[in-house]
């Protein structure tokens, strides 16, 4: 809808979203087992261990906020922000994962 004359118009992208933090952390550690065959420069197999940990600070990232003017719930979040690859988040809350890999 047009403004009626007078009326205040409100700029686009006024506004400013709540920031966002998130810090992922992994490392690994790989162990050759058994002698490398003859004529071959890489040993028989290994293992690899591996941790990782997501959103390793714990914090809570909100969405976007209600954008609607005459809403009650102008300008708070009704959810998570998106984490990572565009995809929103399942969970806010920290998490770790363990991997094992035995390579031959």
């Amino acid at each position: 809808d047009l403004p009626l004359p007078g009326e205040t118009i409100i700029p686009r992208n006024l506004g400013n979203g709540f920031d966002t933090f998130t810090m992922n952390l992994r490392t690994s550690r790989t162990w050759a087992l058994g002698e490398a065959a003859k004529g071959a420069s890489k040993t028989r197999s290994s293992v690899t261990l591996s941790v990782e940990a997501r959103n390793l600070t714990n914090r809570v990232n909100a969405g976007t906020p209600v954008g609607v003017l005459t809403s009650p719930l102008f300008g708070q979040a009704q959810g998570l922000t998106g984490i990572g690859n565009g995809t929103l988040a399942q969970s806010a809350n920290r998490r770790w994962q363990m991997q094992a890999r035995f390579a031959f």
